[in-house]
């Protein structure tokens, strides 16, 4: 499986997803979008990758290259990509597959309980636990694009993870986060306030948590690595 990736902020790194490549032997590559780096063509990978960045799906005036990027989504999808959104990825995907993007009514920031529906077995995040804190770093959310399912909710935000056509996953929250560059992240934005906003005191010094993550992220990752096995055996 050859995995390709988008990165649309420097804080935002592919972390826990470059471990995972790195065991497993798999060619990882990557287009940091906002510097103006070319796509690539849609046969150099099995797998896409949409990481988050700090600003909105929405904002194309300000950041012009979310334009072009949409395209190159959306032709993804269309040759029949295994697909995968994360955070600022997720949304992009809402977006690109007819939902709305828009300010949620509170941030959410911190280590939140995310709760998996029963539907997820035979999906790309079967294996999960029903009930599982992951880390949540956002102030958008979306509606449920037509034709998709939802797949996981949490207390502060309805929409956490929705599957569309089998093959594209957006999950809101971030299993790819490392303590490293969580501690950076911290830094840039600092304290934010909310009923769903932590201290980064707190999430910080959450190590059973990170491990808990990072098994998220691996079981998703085996889970597409499964598929695109299966499509290649055929």
């Amino acid at each position: 499986m050859k995995i390709h990736y988008l990165q649309h902020d420097d804080l935002v790194q592919a972390c826990t997803i470059e471990q995972w490549a790195t065991e497993q032997g798999i060619l990882l590559s990557n287009t940091q979008v906002h510097k103006g780096e070319a796509f690539p063509d849609t046969s150099d990978f099995d797998l896409l990758i949409i990481l988050g960045g700090r600003m909105g799906a929405y904002e194309e005036d300000d950041y012009p290259w979310l334009a072009d990027e949409k395209v190159f989504i959306k032709r993804a999808i269309a040759d029949n990509k295994y697909v995968l959104g994360l955070c600022l990825g997720a949304q992009i995907l809402a977006d690109v597959l007819g939902g709305l993007v828009y300010p949620h009514i509170q941030k959410e920031i911190g280590w939140w309980p995310v709760q998996f529906s029963s539907q997820i077995e035979g999906t790309l995040l079967q294996g999960l636990s029903e009930t599982v804190h992951l880390f949540e770093f956002h102030g958008d959310t979306f509606t449920l694009p037509t034709g998709a399912r939802l797949l996981a909710s949490s207390e502060g935000c309805e929409n956490q993870a929705f599957i569309y056509n089998d093959r594209v996953l957006a999950v809101q929250f971030h299993p790819e986060v490392s303590v490293e560059n969580m501690q950076v992240l911290a830094e840039a934005v600092g304290e934010v306030q909310g009923p769903y906003s932590q201290p980064a005191t707190h999430y910080l010094n959450e190590q059973a948590y990170f491990k808990q993550s990072k098994q998220v992220m691996f079981t998703i990752l085996c889970n597409f690595k499964e598929q695109v096995k299966l499509v290649k055996a055929r």
